[in-house]
């Protein structure tokens, strides 16, 4: 493919034009080399993803790709995207030969970066510096480079029945998005031995997401390339090539099942041997996700690491130059991308921060919203001097957000996202005001690009009618999706709503969200519009984090709980006891709903008991409940003493089909485990 594209760039693009087939099918097959043509858009221009390990590039490939993009002058410009990555704009046929001489000069290539390949692999921006990191994922994702024959193309897998993401995890911040890739390697020790538990099927699509589950495998470090090929080699061999919404991993492992899909893998180990899971991985559940914008220590003494904000991740050849000439002057030469589309300047000594916060690039951005006031157009607003900076201190609003290309380049596209996207937040920033960052993210159709389901808020785009009837480019808003320890996919909230029309729609989610800024339902919205999957209880919808604790079992109802024969009742009394001294009535005017525990001996048991909690009257009785609860948790005895006493991770009991919740999802996010008494008085 690359040795022919020198032919290809000499025919003129009318000439190709001609053979509208044989159009189409270069323009396809040009995917493979990493070239996207922009015909809808910007005909006869391309752009070019590059493959950049752990997003980690250095000032002299920046200035390349700089210098390329300048050539090409408004019709070029470069974008940070949500894999870690660079994506360059504008790119002409003819150049391609020589652009692609200059890339492999410099250390880069574009090679099998689009289509059904193995996308860019993600680690850790942080890799190797912070202080607090697991390990560095740097020499993994680099390895990882050598599935594609170390840059030089790897034929054997350039037919896979869909693109497949893979990422490597570093730390306890989960920088790195698991949830969400094909294949994710969680550092974990077994034996002694460092390693990587593995989960796999994670992915976006536009009818489907889900999120990634556990293998139950388990690989040492120095493994992680035998059982990448393994498990590629399980989906080259057996997944569907058809309807590609249907074609992504997970859809092989419903089919399969979990363990026969784990068994296809081992069979393709080099030894035939594949691990079962460490019981537990190092992430620290309990770790509250740390913002690496701005200033920070590294673990090297002396020295700091800086975080840009890059405005929806977009840059000019300007931009790329000065970020070149910052990164030599006061660091090391490189520059690490991000998936929220910033950027990290590593190793600045202590001694020259101060100096390079004062860089103009680095000027605080300010949105300047009363510029909206005066009627000023979206071109006219962006072309402010304060809004082509990169602050290490972006507004909260401003720090999380995310955008697609948008249909300003992309064919896909039904919306406009970069510039909407700064424009609704200044908007909604003259609105409300918010006591921590918020993530909020933009695409501009369903394929998701923006990956708007791991979004504190999310917008996808779509088309409406206006009060008027005119057609107006609009938003699915979703909400609740969550990255780090507790992460999880979002779900929708709101259908077709105009675009003009966001900002006060969005206000009112953040002003009546709980501290995390997001709707107090959103955290449950997920597990209702989700398809149930093969390894999902088909007859419930669930909830990710089980509210499956109880309140107020009054003295009435004591009688009941003693003529149970499931360890659970006594665990019932107890919290009727510790409600009986006080809180109860507290509870109740907290809380108000009605919930009902259908809670079996153990699995497939058919004598289960029911009991009702009922914290509208403040009583807990047997059940079943005469009316409708506001509320249905089902579980075993067992799972319900593990999740109560937090040995057993809600989320994960959901996964392994442990936990069932049907009602409303509001009802659901009140019913919270903080209301136990501690274990110790139990």
């Amino acid at each position: 493919m690359e040795g022919g594209i020198k032919e290809l760039a000499k025919m003129p693009m009318e000439e190709i034009e001609a053979d509208k087939l044989s159009k189409e099918d270069i323009d396809v097959r040009l995917k493979w080399l990493g070239l996207f043509h922009c015909h809808k858009h910007q005909y006869g221009r391309f752009m070019m993803r590059l493959k950049l390990p752990n997003g980690v590039t250095t000032s002299e490939q920046t200035r390349y790709l700089a210098s390329v993009i300048e050539a090409y002058g408004k019709d070029g410009c470069a974008d940070v995207t949500t894999r870690q990555n660079w994506q360059i704009r504008g790119v002409t046929l003819p150049d391609v030969p020589a652009i692609l001489d200059g890339l492999n000069a410099v250390g880069l290539t574009s090679l099998q970066s689009g289509m059904d390949n193995v996308r860019n692999p993600v680690g850790n921006p942080l890799a190797g510096i912070d202080p607090d990191e697991i390990v560095d994922t740097r020499s993994y994702t680099n390895l990882l480079s050598y599935i594609t024959s170390n840059f030089q193309g790897n034929p054997t897998i350039t037919n896979l029945p869909r693109k497949w993401n893979v990422c490597v995890i570093g730390s306890h911040d989960l920088y790195e998005h698991p949830h969400i890739n094909d294949l994710a390697y969680m550092p974990a020790v077994k034996d002694g031995k460092f390693g990587f538990n593995l989960l796999v099927g994670g992915f976006i699509s536009p009818k489907r997401w889900e999120e990634a589950l556990p293998l139950d495998a388990w690989v040492p470090g120095d493994d992680i390339i035998p059982v990448c090929k393994a498990v590629l080699e399980a989906y080259c061999d057996l997944g569907t090539r058809g309807n590609r919404q249907k074609t992504r991993m997970m859809w092989l492992i419903d089919e399969l099942g979990m363990e026969v899909f784990w068994s296809e893998v081992e069979k393709r180990m080099p030894n035939g041997v594949l691990e079962r899971a460490a019981p537990e991985d190092l992430i620290d559940k309990k770790w509250q996700r740390r913002d690496y914008l701005g200033v920070h220590p590294q673990k090297q003494e002396g020295m700091s690491y800086v975080g840009l904000h890059v405005p929806v991740g977009r840059v000019q050849a300007a931009d790329m130059f000065e970020l070149a000439r910052l990164a030599d002057e006061y660091g090391s030469g490189e520059l690490r991308l991000t998936v929220e589309q910033n950027i990290v300047i590593p190793n600045v000594k202590d001694e020259k921060v101060e100096a390079l916060l004062a860089e103009p690039l680095l000027q605080k951005f300010s949105p300047q919203p009363s510029l909206l006031l005066k009627g000023l157009k979206v071109e006219a607003l962006l072309a402010e001097p304060l809004l082509q900076k990169f602050s290490p201190q972006p507004s909260l609003l401003l720090k999380g957000l995310v955008a697609c290309t948008g249909n300003q380049f992309c064919g896909q596209a039904i919306i406009e996202t970069k510039q909407r996207a700064l424009l609704v937040t200044s908007q909604v920033e003259k609105l409300v005001s918010v006591p921590r960052a918020v993530r909020m993210h933009w695409t501009g159709c369903p394929n998701s690009c923006g990956q708007v389901q791991v979004a504190d808020i999310g917008f996808m785009g779509c088309l409406t009618k206006d009060s008027a009837g005119k057609i107006v480019e609009a938003a699915d808003i979703f909400v609740g999706g969550r990255v780090g320890s507790d992460s999880h996919l979002a779900g929708a909230y709101k259908k077709s709503v105009p675009c003009d029309e966001l900002a006060p729609i969005v206000a009112d989610i953040l002003a009546s969200g709980t501290e995390s800024c997001v709707p107090k339902s959103a955290r449950w919205m997920e597990f209702i519009h989700k398809k149930p999957s093969r390894s999902k209880p088909k007859e419930h919808n669930s909830v990710s984090h089980l509210q499956s604790n109880f309140q107020n079992l009054n003295q009435e109802s004591r009688d009941a709980m003693e003529g149970s024969n499931l360890k659970s009742a006594a665990l019932l009394e107890q919290l009727r006891v510790h409600l009986a001294s006080g809180a109860g009535k507290e509870l109740v005017e907290k809380i108000g709903f009605v919930y009902q525990l259908n809670i079996s001996p153990k699995k497939l048991a058919f004598d289960e008991e029911v009991f009702v909690v009922d914290l509208k009257k403040g009583v807990v009785s047997k059940g079943p409940y005469e009316g409708k609860p506001d509320a249905t948790f089902s579980f075993t005895d067992d799972d319900f003493l593990a999740i109560s006493s937090g040995k057993l991770n809600p989320q994960m009991a959901f996964i392994m089909g442990k936990l069932k919740i049907k009602g409303s999802i509001s009802a659901a996010q009140k019913f919270t485990p903080d209301i136990f008494p501690k274990p110790s008085k139990l």
